[in-house]
């Protein structure tokens, strides 16, 4: 009853961590598509967010619901004590998120100009291969939160998603500016944004 007790402040402070890592997040986000729609305009945020939809489409077939699956699979061995059994665990599914991160982005990069035309949006090929990689690196990414979350250390989930919005915001911009100075085609401008 004791170690119940010692639980449940460490939960509700996990879900309070990630819950404000979320609204930064959200934020930050924010930050981003304002400059990002006066960068890029009208014809430029529609390559964007057509290479965003299919990222995001892509992204939950690829992840859904594993990195808890992770979790819930590494805190039951934790909690019986079973170190080798969760390094199992991790190493296996870092293996399946690795080659998951691969394939999707394989498909997504090598079908990026069939994907664009599929969506009524042939402009949209540069983005969608420019996104492509993401992929691949948010399902490493996944992996690592899925063990960290079974591991109950919740900090470094909610760092590495502000990190991740920030880096997506200051980088998304300065690669969209460089590619506008440069004069650069806007569909290409949205690639380097994106």
């Amino acid at each position: 009853m004791l170690e119940r007790k010692h639980k449940q402040p460490a939960l509700l402070a996990g879900v309070l961590l990630l819950t404000v890592a979320n609204m930064t997040v959200k934020v930050i986000g924010l930050l981003f598509k304002v400059p990002l729609s006066y960068l890029l305009g009208d014809e430029g945020m529609g390559y964007f967010n057509a290479a965003y939809s299919i990222y995001s489409w892509l992204y939950i077939v690829a992840t859904a619901g594993l990195p808890v699956a992770v979790s819930i699979l590494i805190s039951d061995a934790a909690e019986r004590g079973r170190n080798r059994r969760v390094e199992r665990i991790f190493r296996v599914a870092m293996a399946v998120f690795l080659m998951i991160g691969a394939i999707g982005f394989f498909l997504m990069f090598a079908f990026a100009s069939p994907l664009s035309r599929t969506i009524g949006n042939g402009g949209s090929r540069y983005a969608i291969a420019a996104v492509a990689p993401t992929l691949f690196f948010i399902c490493v990414a996944g992996g690592i939160r899925g063990y960290f979350q079974g591991q109950k250390e919740m900090l470094p989930t909610a760092i590495s998603q502000i990190i991740e919005a920030a880096g997506k915001l200051v980088l998304g911009i300065l690669f969209g500016t460089l590619a506008l100075r440069q004069g650069k085609p806007i569909p290409i401008v949205a690639a380097y944004a994106i």
